[in-house]
């Protein structure tokens, strides 16, 4: 009787551990699955920035700029639904239904601060609510509504 009473505690000790490193480990997933997003609009982003070159403004929200994981566009991702073109330049990463639950349907923006001189440089992008820096200013709406621990370091302010 002493020997299975022992072994339940061991496995019970064994369970609780491995939930509480589950629980851990979450942010570490989810951080994974909204790199994603970063690495799906980094094409995206040079097309902007030669629209903007091209015409010294920001284009408006429009279907041809758009990348459809989903549809024919050759970039797919695995957690990325769709990557929508937003007003002033900012870019909507959407994730999809294959992606940790708390990532789910949720909305990842990325928008440009750009310098305040006449030519307009540097370009910076910032997600979540990040302010732009010093001698940046962006006209550009922050849709986040990814929880801030899931976020990347560079989203976070680390």
């Amino acid at each position: 009787m002493r020997t299975a009473l022992e072994a339940g505690v061991v496995v019970a000790t064994i369970l609780l551990l491995a939930a509480l490193a589950l629980g851990s480990y979450q942010p570490l997933i989810g951080r994974s699955h909204t790199a994603e997003a970063f690495m799906l609009t980094s094409t995206a982003k040079t097309d902007l920035l030669v629209e903007r070159a091209q015409h010294g403004s920001w284009p408006d929200a429009r279907a041809d700029i758009v990348i459809d994981t989903y549809g024919d566009r050759e970039q797919a991702g695995r957690y990325v639904a769709r990557v929508d073109l937003d007003d002033g330049g900012a870019l909507s990463a959407w994730f999809g239904d294959d992606v940790l639950a708390d990532l789910r349907g949720r909305r990842l923006t990325q928008r440009p601060a750009t310098g305040v001189a006449e030519d307009g440089l540097p370009v910076i992008w910032l997600c979540d609510d990040r302010q732009p820096p010093a001698g940046t200013a962006s006209q550009a709406a922050d849709f986040t509504s990814v929880d801030t621990r899931l976020l990347p370091a560079t989203c976070r302010g680390q």
